[in-house]
């Protein structure tokens, strides 16, 4: 869509009225909260949702531009407390859940009553989620009790409720004995522990659960199912907020080439840095162009096969080149070197989570190009 498109001009006059002109790039979590639940009460959240559960029934074109223009004033997808429960568990709940279900949870997800975060990886179940440990055993009464841990839980400390996946099963069956289960963060026996980063922050956590009783009415889809409800998550998280990237990211670079001017450099140093931007940019469009097929893609219904593995990959190593060139003209002498810096070790994590660049890779060497494992 382009600016003059009816849709994207009444998005920004709706955006403009929310909020005026004011940016949020450098919000902390309570303020993006806020904005969330504006958002929320301006029906602009889960925009994409059916509106027999209260979304607004969008296209996936129309909810990417929307996600652009909130990237535009400093509301990615990818930094909102809301996304976890609107973005991957709503989603799956419409597609799985029951009707106590998404009578229960839906309306307080899209009104971000409740903050969720995921419970997928595990101190030794990262990238390989079907090596899942943490254990969810059914009682005679139908209650299920939960034991393990998951870790890089992403505002665990902040959020009420986690969505989880949990072995229900034989472990020698894998992906098949898994199950997608709801746990209140507040209830006996769950002790969530803050992991601090090298920037200092602390917006990952490890989460311990000993016996914590769940009741089987919190079991989303049939047990034994979790991976069929994760992978519902997954394509939605992969049909979505590609566009609030590479907007986000075209921002950084202009910001990049003003640092760069505010410096001063030999003639070689000055060419060096103009090279590694205008990569920058190359690797910026090309972002653009692979999320653009993602997007026409999901509109039209096919299988998304392994764009959304190559679009991770480009997006998190490109990020971080662009990161590494801002630093380099930060230690040049520019007067922000330590926002820089933190940028720079946040970005670090990048090519980890959300699926590490190695197993990305992996996936489209062998179910794109038939390369054996």
């Amino acid at each position: 869509m382009t600016r003059a498109d009816p849709f994207v001009t009444e998005i920004s006059s709706r955006l403009a009225d929310l909020f005026g002109a004011r940016t949020f790039f450098d919000a902390d979590f309570d303020e993006r909260l806020d904005a969330d639940r504006a958002l929320a009460a301006a029906g602009l959240l889960g925009y994409h949702w059916p509106t027999e559960y209260g979304g607004a029934g969008g296209t996936v074109q129309q909810t990417a531009a929307l996600e652009a223009l909130l990237a535009a004033i400093g509301l990615p997808t990818a930094l909102s407390p809301s996304r976890f429960g609107v973005n991957l568990l709503g989603p799956a709940l419409i597609t799985h859940g029951s009707d106590e279900q998404k009578s229960t949870f839906l309306p307080r997800i899209l009104a971000v009553q409740d903050i969720w975060c995921q419970g997928f990886s595990e101190p030794d179940a990262g990238s390989d989620l079907a090596a899942v440990a943490t254990t969810a055993t059914v009682q005679s009464d139908g209650q299920l009790v939960v034991r393990g841990s998951k870790t890089w839980t992403t505002q665990a400390h902040r959020a009420d409720m986690c969505f989880a996946l949990v072995r229900t099963g034989d472990p020698a069956l894998r992906h098949r004995s898994l199950s997608m289960v709801f746990l209140p963060l507040h209830a006996t026996g769950v002790q969530i522990q803050p992991i601090r980063q090298n920037t200092g922050r602390t917006e990952f956590n490890t989460i311990f659960f000993d016996d914590v009783l769940v009741p089987r009415t919190h079991l989303l889809g049939e047990l034994g199912q979790g991976w069929n409800v994760a992978h519902t998550m997954l394509d939605h998280e992969r049909s979505y907020g590609q566009s609030a990237r590479y907007g986000y990211y075209i921002r950084e670079l202009a910001q990049a080439f003003a640092e760069l001017a505010e410096v001063e450099l030999d003639e070689a140093q000055s060419i060096e840095h103009r090279l590694a931007l205008a990569e920058s940019a190359d690797q910026l469009f090309a972002i653009q162009a692979l999320s653009d097929l993602v997007l026409d893609a999901s509109e039209g219904g096919e299988e998304l096969g392994t764009l959304p593995s190559a679009v991770k990959y480009w997006w998190s190593t490109s990020h971080q080149h662009l990161l590494d060139t801002r630093m380099q003209i930060a230690f040049r002498g520019h007067s922000d070197a330590t926002r820089r810096g933190e940028q720079w070790l946040a970005s670090r994590a990048e090519t980890i989570y959300a699926g590490a660049s190695e197993i990305q890779l992996n996936i489209v060497a062998e179910r794109k190009w038939g390369l054996p494992r």
